[in-house]
């Protein structure tokens, strides 16, 4: 990858012209279709388009209580002018203001609206009784409670407003609409006020309460100022009109919106200008460019501008919500910026800079791209579109960092030595992974964040989000003092597909509140159905009527009322309309009729034929939440109570949150595991990132942070600098496995910089007023410094663990199949060990002797450690005994020691063998037990001691197993034998049977036993020593040197027989393995197109110089090193990336080595075989022929030079060969000084070959290919 952006970077460098011509096309092309698009910007738009969600919504909309603006009028002692008139003055002067900023709506009670409220109570008066009104009825059933009522009547119409009530009170004598309309007393909400003249008012006539309902909707910031700035000229007025005695006061949601908006300004700017101002100053001491600072936006710019045009080419409307989020994650793209300009700068050259940082900087940006596409999965229509705008801004933001900011790097950039070590560098140098305290420190820490008690919630209440003003509280506690009018009240809304069902679900609400709610709980409670019933109630009120209003009661009520008006006064029939109505038919409910009443307006919503009824109940918070949920409970039933919905919001944001971050995980994984190929590597580079997120969740907890609707979003921010910072360490520790080369400085000074960046430009928000803008800061604080954290101290250190630690110790990378098995194995081993102390003890119980019982035990031991070594998957076993030995003649058997692999072969041949160990083993807590009882001894004392012990086993039949070397080899090699064993043999006059032992240090070497390798072990029981025979010398001092010398010789003899290419290809893969996927793959395609090498293993020389020109990575190399180690092989190629691979395996091999040489200039060391492998084709002939004889004249005596080339003569195969060739030139395998391939053929090998006096013997062995082998020697014989 980091090749082609490289070519891409050649190309336009010779082409600026080209580069700029493209720029501005794309610049009009963006332009133009950004002018298509068409933006929203509803709110509502994070809430998931489901019909659940729209539901709420539509309801919400309808039911806008919250989103009045309450005017409050304060008069004092000293006030001329009565309320009642101010308020008119104020109605007039609030006129303007409408429609624009409020509704047209009246905002005092008009007596016309209360006349015919009253006439259609009196028409339906049948529909609208209840037992309470029966009851009363019941009480008019004697003289005299009729004659108290028209009493009352007289009183009501001679008073002083009885001009305005004495048609009221003739059409109602009864008094039975009254009783109906005092119950719309419940719609007031607010038994505080009392109606005078129209107007809301206190009972001491100071304080008037008016209700504006603004004309917009609340999520309009620049109508809530407009509106507020309006209303605060109005109070002016008001105060000046009443010469200070009255003042106005206002509180409502938009007054509120409007404050938190300026606040936010106030804020955004402040901040802004704070962090620009330490932004330019840092990148400039750092950078030593000023220009940095504007082009570390171009990529975030430019992958705004594209993600827009984006949508306008897909023809989608675009959340401006959206926008806005996404130019907060594009930081992520300045962060791409701020790698490359840092990069350069440690670095100086530009393609070596774009190099680097192509893999990284695309792999971050596909695995943060891919997690916000992983938004379309959500039901938000703005979150779908912030996974569109962020993924392809992140895309093309990292496209841009690579292929056009290269082209303004300059060599001011460039870190000169004088600024070296600058503070950041030095900080950077700093390395606490490799510090054992730091790093025990982190971990202990992160599982005390982990287990820390609770969990980081999601704040519930947008008040505490939300910044309000001295004014504003003042206004809200002068309003709570006299009214109710600022509470929030909890609204239920009854759903239905028509009349009928919405009026009976709200009829079953209203009937389980009144029912079910805890005594004095609901303070008030407004409904439709209050007034209004369902039809079938209101058949039932109706048969109610008609059984009790009956012609004979309604006469005698009609004659007792008329003849006790009379003694009153009133003339003769003055309440006959009424009674003369009561004996007529009434009409069903009219319920269209009733929504259009104004008082209902905010209760009735209606759309085509489904309708929804909105219950208001006011009640203390102790007892929201009860209410709620058993609102919830009745079915059609939705609760808008403002904490309820909010958490409904919540819920929503919530739960796509959880599902996005599950997604999200998966995902970012899985494109790291196909882009490493390794799941170590995907791993290493995933688990920080968990394990700072588990920082930052515990910091939050620790700090008593909470998640909100604001600094969720930050969070996924965080998570792409997350991803960001673990790429480039991987990136940055990988490159150190592969090359050698210790670049880790340069990164972290890159992330370093992308930290403080962002630190400073989201952090300093801490300093902002405003509750939400603080929440972001101090979420953005602890969420990227646990990031860096990790990324500086655990992720290094899990590289050097598994790869770059362990390289330096000579051991190949951790592999977590093997990582799996070998910890796996040694849990199975001690699992066992306890398990056979278990037995131990229980055997101590039978009456049984104890060399019986040792000896089962000895049995037991030998099957449990056979068991471990077949549950060794990976580790086949070849056990040979030629001579077919069943240590049925006790023996001390001599073997050589090169893994723990040994002992499990060794005892579980025979269940009478015991053990000579050593002292720690002999007193382990785990195993040192059974290891006594089986009668296992240690000679830290020396062998004496234990002679008279010894014996007795010997007597039983037992055999004595020693390691003569005394400890596990580290190199493969056999050490120095020591005499114990040939001493024991002599004392006890026992045979000595040899065993060797192969491939068992390769699979679990001596300090590597976690990792269990695959590989194949080889047990070979060799022939008896008799005891008698002398001629392995008379003297155990004498029989450990002949048989010492004995036992190598045969080990040498047989790793030669064993060791083939085939057996050494698991540790070449090994070898490059962890150093990207293609290298990886290329190494397993090769080795096995390649027969792992076996025929340039069988046709070179076993011993002398071996140099292989053209060598690449080394595999062949590795192959001829390791299966001889009598040569000395020598890789060389111009390659220095391929040289400085080779040069940094694992595996030590101390007869091999790999230089950068120019076969063409340099001189050829001397050898006795040179290997010119896929090499000459990219020479052009005259080149061809010089180095062919350049390698004849090196060879010594006797050499060989083996040539592999196409052999350009074979027509047919020669396009298979083509072909292989074009792609490994052209995807960077192999690098070409030429642009043509010039095949050979074999006439012009063997011309060449007889020219030089040397002769050809050709090898043809391919079938698809036309690569020919040539065995050149010189006629000479040398």
């Amino acid at each position: 990858m980091g090749a082609l952006f490289t070519a891409i970077y050649r190309f336009f460098r010779a082409r600026r012209w080209l580069l700029a011509l493209l720029l501005l096309a794309w610049a009009g092309l963006a332009l133009w279709s950004i002018q298509r698009i068409s933006f929203s910007e509803d709110v509502t738009d994070l809430l998931p388009a489901d019909q659940r969600a729209q539901s709420v919504l539509k309801s919400l909309d309808a039911a806008v209580f919250s989103d009045r603006v309450v005017l409050h009028l304060m008069a004092d002692s000293s006030a001329e002018m009565h309320l009642a008139d101010v308020a008119e003055e104020l109605l007039m002067w609030l006129e303007p203001l409408q429609p624009q900023l409020l509704k047209d709506e009246p905002m005092r009670v008009d007596e016309g609206d209360a006349g015919r409220l009253y006439d259609l109570i009196m028409d339906q008066l049948p529909f609208l009784l209840t037992d309470a009104d029966y009851a009363y009825l019941d009480s008019l059933q004697h003289p005299d409670a009729i004659r108290s009522q028209a009493r009352a009547n007289h009183r009501q119409i001679t008073s002083h407003s009885g001009f305005l009530t004495s048609r009221f009170v003739v059409a109602d004598p009864l008094g039975l609409g009254l009783r109906v309309l005092n119950r719309l007393n419940q719609f007031n909400l607010d038994e505080q006020l009392e109606l005078v003249d129209g107007f809301l008012m206190s009972p001491d006539e100071r304080h008037l309460v008016l209700f504006a309902q603004p004309a917009f909707p609340a999520n309009d910031s620049q109508l809530n100022t407009a509106l507020y700035d309006s209303l605060r000229a109005v109070a002016k007025k008001t105060n000046e009109l009443t010469h200070g005695s009255v003042v106005l006061e206002m509180f409502g949601a938009p007054l509120a919106a409007s404050v938190n908006a300026a606040q936010i300004k106030r804020d955004i700017f402040f901040t802004v200008s704070l962090a620009a101002a330490a932004l330019l100053v840092v990148i400039f001491l750092f950078y030593r460019s000023i220009r940095v600072f504007a082009l570390i936006l171009i990529p975030s710019l430019v992958g705004g501008a594209s993600a827009l045009a984006v949508f306008a080419w897909l023809g989608m409307s675009v959340s401006l919500i959206a926008v806005g989020i996404g130019s907060i994650l594009l930081g992520i793209s300045v962060d791409y910026a701020l790698h490359v300009f840092t990069h350069f700068r440690s670095k100086g050259k530009v393609e070596e800079t774009i190099h680097d940082l192509a893999e990284p900087t695309l792999l971050s940006s596909v695995t943060t791209a891919a997690a916000f596409f992983t938004l379309l999965t959500l039901h938000a229509p703005a979150m779908k579109n912030l996974g569109i705008f962020a993924a392809v801004s992140v895309l093309v933001g990292a496209a841009t960092a690579l292929l056009l900011l290269p082209h303004f790097l300059s060599q001011g950039m460039q870190l000169h030595e004088s600024r070296r070590n600058s503070m950041i560098d030095r900080l950077n140098a700093l390395r606490p992974d490799k510090s054992r305290w730091v790093v025990m420190g982190v971990l202990l820490l992160t599982g005390v964040l982990y287990f820390l008690p609770g969990e980081v919630g999601f704040e519930g209440d947008l008040l505490k989000m939300n910044y309000t003003t001295p004014e504003l509280d003042r206004a809200e506690q002068n309003l709570n003092r006299i009214s109710t009018a600022s509470l929030k009240n909890v609204l239920l809304v009854s759903e239905g597909e028509n009349w009928q069902q919405a009026l009976e679900t709200s009829y079953a609400l209203q009937k389980k509140l009144k029912s079910q709610s805890p005594e004095g709980s609901l303070q008030a409670l407004a409904s439709f159905v209050s007034i209004v019933p369902t039809p079938e109630e209101a058949l039932r009120r109706k048969a109610r009527w008609d059984a009790r209003m009956t012609p004979e009661y309604i006469t005698f009520l009609s004659q007792e009322m008329n003849r006790a008006g009379m003694e009153l006064g009133m003339r003769d029939g003055a309440y006959e309309t009424f009674f003369r109505r009561a004996k007529e038919s009434y009409s069903p409910p009219d319920y269209v009729e009733w929504a259009s009443i104004p008082l209902f307006r905010h209760f009735v919503h209606r759309e085509d034929e489904r309708v929804q009824l909105v219950t208001v109940v006011r009640t203390e918070q102790e007892w929201r939440q009860q209410i709620t949920q058993l609102a919830a409970g009745v079915s059609g039933v939705m609760v808008l109570d403002k904490q309820h919905i909010t958490n409904e919001i919540i819920a929503f944001v919530s739960q796509d949150f959880e599902r996005l971050v599950q997604w999200s995980l998966l995902i970012v994984f899985l494109v790291l595991l196909i882009a490493y190929g390794r799941i170590e590597v995907a791993l290493f580079t995933f688990l920080p990132m968990m394990i700072a997120w588990t920082w930052t969740l515990g910091l939050m907890k620790l700090f008593g942070l909470q998640f909100n609707i604001f600094n969720i979003i930050i969070s996924t921010f965080i998570f792409g600098l997350g991803i960001d910072y673990s790429i480039f360490i991987s990136r940055s520790m990988m490159q150190h496995f592969k090359y050698g080369r210790d670049e880790l400085v340069s990164y972290k000074n890159s992330i370093f910089m992308s930290a403080f960046t962002t630190t400073v430009g989201v952090g300093v928000l801490i300093f902002a007023q405003h509750p939400a803008l603080r929440s972001i800061a101090g979420m953005s604080l602890v969420g990227i410094g646990s990031m860096v954290l990790i990324a500086y101290t655990l992720q290094p250190m899990l590289f050097r663990w598994a790869m770059i630690d362990r390289k330096e110790r000579g051991l190949v990378p951790v592999n977590i199949i093997n990582l799996v098995l070998g910890v796996f194995s040694l849990t199975y081993f001690f699992v066992g060990c306890l398990v056979l102390n278990v037995v131990m003890l229980f055997l101590h119980l039978f009456p049984f002797g104890n060399e019986r019982k040792r000896r089962f035990f000895r049995g037991l031991m030998g099957t449990f450690l056979g068991s471990l070594a077949a549950i060794m998957v990976n580790v086949p076993r070849r056990y040979l005994n030629p001579h077919n030995e069943d240590f049925s003649k006790p023996a001390v058997v001599i073997a050589n020691h090169q893994s723990f692999i040994d002992i499990l072969i060794t005892l579980n041949i025979h269940p009478n063998m015991v053990m000579v160990v050593k002292k720690w083993v002999y007193d382990s807590p785990v195993f040192g037990w059974a290891v006594r009882y089986a009668g296992y001894f240690h000679v830290n004392d020396g062998y004496e001691r234990f002679i008279p012990r010894l014996r007795e086993l010997v007597a039983q039949g037992c055999s004595i197993v020693v390691f003569p070397e005394g400890t596990r080899t580290e190199d493969g090699y056999l050490n120095r034998f020591h005499k114990g064993a040939f001493y024991l043999s002599e004392e006890l006059k026992l045979d000595i049977v040899p065993i060797i032992f192969h491939g068992s240090h390769y699979s679990m070497p001596k300090g590597d036993s976690y990792l269990l390798k695959n590989g194949m072990v080889h047990r070979l029981i060799e022939p008896r020593i008799p005891f008698a025979d002398r001629s392995w010398g008379d003297t155990y001092q004498e029989r450990t040197k002949s048989i010492a010398r004995h036992f190598k010789q045969r080990y040498a003899t047989l790793r030669k027989e064993w060791e083939s290419p085939d057996y050494f290809r698991d540790q070449l893969l090994r070898n490059y393995i962890l150093k990207g996927p293609v290298l990886e793959w290329y190494t397993r395609i090769k080795t096995r197109m390649e027969g792992n090498y076996r025929f340039f293993h069988e046709h070179l020389p076993q011993s002398g110089t071996i140099v292989d020109i053209g060598c690449g990575y080394g595999f062949l190399a590795h192959i001829l090193a390791w299966t001889s180690h009598e040569r000395t092989v020598i890789g060389l190629d111009h390659d220095e990336e391929k040289i400085a691979v080779a040069n940094n395996t694992s595996t030590p091999t101390p007869n091999l080595r790999f230089e950068v040489h120019n076969v063409l200039t340099d001189p050829l060391p001397r050898a006795n075989a040179y290997v010119l492998a896929d090499v000459l084709h990219y020479l052009p002939a005259e080149d061809q022929q010089r180095v062919l004889e350049a390698c004849i004249g090196g060879l010594e005596p006797g050499g060989l030079i083996l040539v592999r080339d196409a052999d350009a003569a074979l027509e047919e195969r020669q396009r298979g060969t083509w072909l292989t060739e074009f792609l490994s030139t052209n995807i960077g395998f192999n690098k070409m000084n030429r642009n043509e391939l010039c095949f050979v053929t074999r006439d012009f090998i063997s011309g060449v070959a007889e020219q030089a006096g040397a002769t050809v013997e050709v090898v043809d062995n391919t079938r698809f290919t036309s690569n020919v082998v040539y065995l050149i020697r010189a006629k000479d014989g040398r």
